[in-house]
């Protein structure tokens, strides 16, 4: 989506130089768009944090009396 918004606005200034108000409708709704994506790709990583498994450390001791860490999710 953002390719869209670089090719017209990249059109708008080549073909229309003097457009200067609709280039700054075109910047500004460009923005919006970058917030809102933003702001949603931040809630959808927060929302895949919080399904990650915790993992748990444990200290064991094997045959021979070494003692190892198990990862457990």
């Amino acid at each position: 989506m953002r390719s869209v918004y670089e090719r017209a606005f990249r059109s708008l200034r080549e073909n229309q130089p003097d457009a200067k108000e609709e280039a700054v409708m075109l910047l500004e709704a460009w923005r919006t768009f970058e917030a809102n994506t933003v702001a949603a790709e931040q809630r959808q990583v927060s929302h895949a944090l919080q399904l990650l498994p915790v993992a748990a450390t444990q200290k064991t001791t094997d045959t021979m009396g070494v003692h190892t860490q198990l990862k457990q999710s």
